[in-house]
């Protein structure tokens, strides 16, 4: 098995790829099964794959709420003739 980077740089990277672990895999030069297997023998990898996947969601929610009342806005204004 391919030599395990430290958890700082595999959360660096794992930030970069937008928690995409095919690129992580990439950037490390082994296979996304390497990756999953560092994940489940070590609970901080695991963590961070996590937590990522978290972020992500958190970042597609704030999106979709600006975008809904964006939405909303431009319907409102257009209720009103302003648009």
């Amino acid at each position: 098995m391919a030599k395990k980077p430290n958890i700082e740089d595999f959360r660096k990277i794992l930030r970069k790829s937008g928690g995409n672990l095919t690129k992580v895999a990439a950037t490390f030069k082994v296979a996304r099964k390497t990756v999953y297997q560092w994940a489940k023998e070590d609970v901080e990898f695991k963590d961070a794959i996590s937590d990522e996947r978290g972020a992500l969601v958190d970042e597609c929610l704030v999106s979709a709420r600006v975008l809904a009342l964006g939405i909303l806005k431009r319907i409102k204004m257009e209720f009103r003739g302003l648009a």
